[in-house]
């Protein structure tokens, strides 16, 4: 059975293995090229230093919106409230599109990424949904 890059998620049997450093640990990722080993190095460098603002973002977009959405449910039946959770989570996620070890095993980082980057896309959507519908809008 070949394996996959954990960068490109390119199945190979032409992998080669490297040391990665995260949260003060070794990891160890095979790749398949030094352009995939390099980008991953990176993308690992940018978790690293940026994993508790992306903790930060989620817990304040859902900590403000559920105080918004208790002091407003009288209004727009909290939907203000809702929207900033989503919206919050979502603009989280793009700007720190870091999912689950298990997503990046699946997908490989890159693709891992993008599926970070839809999931907010998404997740702005659904606010913006939310508020129309809990506003009464539709």
């Amino acid at each position: 059975m070949t394996k996959k890059c954990l960068w490109c998620g390119k199945s190979t049997s032409q992998l080669f293995k490297v040391q990665l450093q995260f949260r003060g640990k070794s990891e160890e990722a095979e790749v398949c090229s030094s352009g995939c080993e390099t980008k991953l190095r990176d993308f690992v460098r940018y978790a690293d230093t940026h994993i508790k603002h992306y903790i930060i973002g989620f817990v304040i977009s859902i900590l403000v919106g559920f105080i918004v959405a208790l002091l407003r449910i009288s209004v727009d039946g909290g939907g203000l409230g809702v929207f900033i959770i989503f919206a919050g989570t979502g603009a989280t996620l793009i700007k720190y599109p870091l999912v689950t070890p298990q997503t990046v095993n699946l997908l490989g980082a890159k693709g891992a990424i993008a599926s970070g980057w839809i999931l907010g896309i998404i997740n702005i959507f659904l606010g913006i949904l939310s508020w129309i519908v809990l506003t009464g809008k539709i």
